[in-house]
C-alpha cells in the first residue's frame, strides 16, 4: 500500500489534502505540525523510555499546546535536577495544577519532580530507530 501525504512548506496555509487521503489530525496528535514540516529532532541517552526509545535512537517532537496535553502523552522536557543531560522524554501520567507528573517506560515509579509549563518543550509524536534498544516492528 502506498500512502501519500502533502507537506506543506508554510505554517499559515491549512494543507490541501489530495481526494482520498484523510487527514488524521484528530486521531495523530501533532499531524498538522507533521503536514506543515515542522518536526524537530534531539538526540539523548538514556534507558528511561526503553523499549519505546532507546539510547541513541532519534526522536521526533513538535510544538504543541501545553493546555491541551492529556495523560498518555510523551513529552520532551527539561529537567534542572538534571544538570549532566537535562533534556528528557517521558510519559504524562498525572496532570496537576503544580505540573506534570511524568514517568519513564523502564521506570517503576513517577518521576519526583513536576514538569511546569516553562519546562515543557514539546509533544513527541514518533521515534527514528537507530539502536538496537528500541521498539521495532
Amino acid at each position: 500500500m502506498l500512502v501519500l501525504l502533502a507537506i506543506s512548506m508554510s505554517v499559515a496555509q491549512p494543507v490541501n489534502l489530495p481526494a482520498g487521503i484523510e487527514n488524521l489530525s484528530s486521531t495523530f496528535r501533532g499531524f498538522d505540525a507533521y503536514l506543515d514540516n515542522r518536526i524537530s529532532t534531539i538526540s539523548l541517552s538514556g534507558t528511561s523510555m526503553a523499549p519505546t526509545v532507546g539510547s541513541g535512537d532519534v526522536p521526533l517532537y513538535v510544538d504543541f499546546p501545553y493546555d491541551n496535553l492529556r495523560a498518555g502523552d510523551a513529552i520532551l522536557a527539561i529537567r534542572s535536577d538534571l544538570p549532566d543531560e537535562p533534556h528528557v522524554i517521558h510519559r504524562i501520567v498525572e496532570i496537576l495544577p503544580e505540573g506534570l507528573r511524568t514517568k519513564g517506560d523502564n521506570r517503576p515509579e513517577p518521576d519526583r519532580v513536576y514538569i511546569k509549563r516553562e519546562d515543557f518543550e514539546g509533544l513527541v509524536i514518533g521515534v527514528l530507530f537507530t539502536s538496537s534498544q528500541g521498539w521495532h516492528p
